[in-house]
């Protein structure tokens, strides 16, 4: 399946495009051409009688606005930490998660590739990923590779890898799965398998070319590794929301 190739448009790292005019004052709808943040936070001490949730929240978005809107690149910063009480006692751990995206608005959806890292933590146990997602106007379409980790040095690997193998695809207990030449295999509660899957205005398919086994063509690996490409450049300087 192809997807249109817009990844051109990433080539413009976060220290050029923020490098622009800062956006000035609070109102957002008056922000145009010029690079604004917003935070939005809030919480909850879950204080009280009975079941209650106590959390924090917080979200940055920066990016580049035109008219008002968000039309350009953007970085989204999340952060979500919360527990349950009882009668004011805490009755489960802390569940941390956080959500890291670099992407283009265009007209304030998103369009285009889409690379982002999320992680999650409760009970010692840690969980991690990257996904790659090509939008239009807002909803997923095309192709999405998800990935168990966000770690550059094992982003360079799966970059590697996926060189070799041309993107060959199978079934695997219902996902499809990416098969590397050192013929890893691997099912779908393995959380160490890199996964694709096909949109279509916000719904998942899988292609019947795809049921037997079928390879990525060479437009959408090149948006992959140029997606990887720009999500470690603009992670290096991009804002982190504080814990």
């Amino acid at each position: 399946m192809k997807t249109k190739l817009l990844t051109i448009c990433l080539l413009l790292v976060t220290s050029q495009v923020f490098a622009n005019e800062e956006c000035i004052g609070a109102d957002t709808s008056k922000w145009d051409n010029c690079v604004g943040e917003v935070i939005e936070s809030s919480s909850n001490d879950g204080k009280g009688d009975g079941y209650n949730e106590e959390y924090n929240h917080s979200t940055s978005t920066k990016g580049y606005f035109k008219k008002g809107i968000k039309h350009g690149l953007f970085i989204i910063d999340n952060y979500h930490a919360s527990r349950m009480l009882e009668d004011g006692r805490p009755i489960t751990s802390f569940k941390i998660s956080e959500y890291y995206a670099v992407g283009h608005f265009y007209n304030n959806l998103e369009k285009g590739i889409w690379s982002s890292c999320f992680d999650s933590f409760q009970n010692g146990m840690t969980y991690k990923g990257f996904q790659i997602q090509n939008y239009n106007n807002g909803k997923k379409h095309g192709v999405g590779i998800s990935l168990s980790s966000c770690d550059k040095k094992d982003l360079d690997l799966f970059v590697s890898r996926i060189k070799k193998t041309n993107g060959k695809v199978i079934m695997s207990e219902g996902y499809l799965k990416i098969i590397y030449e050192d013929g890893v295999k691997c099912n779908s509660y393995d959380s160490h398998c890199d996964s694709v899957s096909f949109y279509h205005n916000d719904e998942e398919y899988i292609p019947k070319n795809c049921i037997k086994g079928c390879n990525l063509n060479n437009e959408v690996i090149s948006q992959i590794i140029e997606s990887v490409k720009i999500y470690k450049i603009n992670s290096l300087e991009a804002p982190r929301t504080e814990d």
